[in-house]
């Protein structure tokens, strides 16, 4: 087509097939825990030890809460990416 397509999202997800981050200094990705204790001061969720279950848990459960906020107020969610991360959330967002 000729012609350009603009479309607008109010959340992105990227699920190209790649767990590290490149976009961080240590990597750091949603898909994977954050481990290192150097790595978690500088990290998105440094309040969230991730180390342990109850750190993952609790970071997963703040993940679903901005989903149901963006939910909420009717949003729209592009996700990027049809292998088994990007097919994995498209489905909990269908059913969430």
């Amino acid at each position: 087509s000729q012609q350009t397509e603009i479309i607008d999202w109010d959340y992105c997800m990227v699920a190209a097939g790649c767990n590290f981050g490149v976009f961080h200094k240590w990597g750091e990705s949603l898909w994977f825990p954050t481990i290192h204790e150097v790595a978690r001061p500088e990290g998105s969720w440094p309040h969230i030890d991730e180390r342990f279950l109850e750190g993952r848990r609790r970071h997963i459960l703040e993940e679903y809460a901005a989903i149901q906020k963006l939910n909420e107020k009717s949003a729209t969610i592009l996700v990027v990416g049809a292998g088994f991360i990007g097919v994995e959330w498209i489905t909990e967002l269908e059913h969430f």
